[in-house]
């Protein structure tokens, strides 16, 4: 699944992006872009490993 970063207000918000009918989906907030990434590259590492499997 893609995985974007927005700023919202003064937040980073993690969204799964949107694909066909389903809409984008908050996956987490964080007060600065570099705790963002890091979650970020958490959920594609966590994709990774279930698809390995």
């Amino acid at each position: 699944m893609p995985y974007g970063i927005r700023k919202r207000n003064s937040k980073w918000v993690v969204v799964k992006l949107a694909e066909g009918r389903q809409p984008e989906r908050t996956m987490g907030v964080h007060d600065t872009r570099q705790a963002a990434e890091a979650q970020r590259r958490a959920l594609y590492a966590a994709e990774r490993r279930v698809v390995r499997r």
